[in-house]
């Protein structure tokens, strides 16, 4: 049961995954900001469909769903175009009850959080993003939720983990360099950086330990590759020299074999590329694409690794492919749009999910998440969205102040003092915010809570502080 009980928890833990990879932020910042404010108010209804879980976690989400089903949630989400600053102002409340709804609000970037709510009294959470790989891979070790699939889910957590790669690569040799040969000394540059950062970069390491944590055995590859990925760049990526070649619009990179490992399409209509490298030590084949059409408003990214053992013994180390078509490019739009997602292979949990939905020039929307559509056999929905978002006047936004960050109680820093400090301050606000909130809500949905807080130890490791 026990085991049952983790993999039902995982199976929640992806569905938020794939959810959060729809709300990566903008661009980190780490100044207040400056940029023009484009606020639009919001009234969002919900539906959670029980059925769609495994029989394990139904009883479960036929609570959480009794909440969900009833809840509405309004207010004001602004965003700045520079540096990438956001402030969501909500409230949360029953749509059968008329109590005083939950407020809570949530700004930053996509590096910094800060989180108010009255339920909070005076305390205001701090999430540090760059720490959440660490913070899930304790979570996983000690209490057995697998929280570092949702620090994967961030796009933020991979371009800071992969930062010391790129980095080098820019500074060394360039994105877009002149076409003719890539110096020599540059790719050696370049290799003896990435051999550093393998040994030392905090990020890099931490996004090796959260990938290979749950299924050891089959991140060995992978480990083993990333271990090997100077030589790598030396003796195969790069065997014989880079040669960079410009034909027309299209940017051309090749290796001394003459094969093709990457070619980039930057047109006005239409911008792709193509990734196609050696096969591995551990006989994978890296292989990516991403094309994306500015008139259609469609996309389509692929990322494979593939086995390429002589006797095809080993599984696929990692398939991830994502696309969509008709994607509203400005709000509020008038058009139908879909987009799937689909994540196979030995390393991660397989995932596939497909969204569909419509919105209007009214700013009104409904979006749907579904099992993937098989042959034969109806479609599944799991949970839909419904409601407006309206551009609205410039709303006054919270005060960014990283100075004022070091007063704020950092979430993923709680130790046994810092908890009973917590606990002792908020208990009185949240006590009485939540009982004037709960007295509305099913009480099958406060049943599933206590559940999932007691069997995944959250409420012992709290209440014994």
């Amino acid at each position: 049961m026990e085991m049952k009980r983790i993999l039902g928890v995982r199976r929640v833990l992806c569905l938020a995954l794939i959810l959060a990879l729809s709300c990566g932020l903008a661009s980190p910042v780490h100044a207040v900001y400056d940029g023009a404010v484009e606020s639009y108010s919001f009234d969002l209804r919900f539906q959670l469909f029980p059925e769609a879980f495994p029989k394990s976690l139904r009883e479960k989400m036929e609570g959480y769903a009794e909440f969900v089903n009833d809840a509405r949630l309004t207010g004001v989400f602004s965003v700045t175009d520079t540096p990438g600053y956001f402030d969501l102002q909500a409230n949360l409340f029953p749509t059968s009850s008329s109590q005083t709804p939950v407020s809570f609000r949530i700004y930053g970037t996509q590096a910094i959080l800060v989180i108010t709510s009255p339920l909070l009294g005076s305390e205001v959470l701090f999430l540090n993003t760059p720490g959440l790989l660490a913070f899930g891979s304790k979570s996983y070790s000690h209490l057995s939720l697998p929280l570092q699939y949702l620090a994967l889910a961030i796009p933020y957590t991979w371009e800071l983990s992969f930062l010391p790669l790129t980095e080098a690569w820019e500074e060394e040799i360039g994105f877009h360099p002149d076409p003719g040969p890539v110096p020599a000394e540059a790719i050696s540059a370049v290799a003896e950086r990435w051999s550093e950062a393998l040994t030392s970069d905090l990020y890099l390491n931490e996004w090796l330990i959260a990938v290979s944590q749950e299924n050891q055995e089959a991140a060995q590859p992978l480990l083993a590759d990333f271990e090997a990925l100077p030589d790598y760049l030396r003796t195969k990526a790069a065997a014989g020299g880079l040669e960079v070649i410009r034909d027309g619009e299209d940017t051309i990179w090749k290796n001394g074999k003459g094969e093709t490992l990457f070619r980039l399409w930057n047109r006005v209509d239409y911008y792709g590329w193509m990734m196609d490298l050696p096969v591995t030590s551990s006989n994978y084949k890296p292989y990516g694409s991403y094309e994306r059409t500015e008139f259609e408003d469609a996309f389509h990214f692929d990322f494979q690794a593939y086995d390429r053992s002589a006797d095809g013994s080993q599984p696929d180390l990692l398939t991830f492919r994502a696309y969509g078509d008709d994607l509203p490019a400005v709000w509020p739009a008038e058009t139908d749009f879909n987009a799937h997602l689909f994540l196979m292979g030995s390393l991660f949990p397989n995932i596939a999910l497909s969204a569909m939905g419509s919105c209007h020039s009214d700013g009104s929307f409904s979006a749907a998440l579904f099992k993937p559509i098989v042959p034969g056999r109806e479609s599944t929905e799991i949970f839909r969205v419904e409601g407006t978002a309206v551009p609205t006047s410039p709303a006054e936004l919270a005060d960014f102040d990283p100075a004022a960050w070091m007063f704020y109680r950092n979430v993923l820093s709680l130790n046994d003092s810092s908890m009973g400090e917590f606990v002792e301050n908020v208990a009185r606000p949240l006590i009485s915010g939540a009982l004037r909130f709960l007295i509305d809500v099913p009480v099958s949905f406060c049943q599933s809570v206590m559940d999932d807080l007691t069997d995944s130890g959250i409420l012992g490791l709290v209440l014994s502080k």
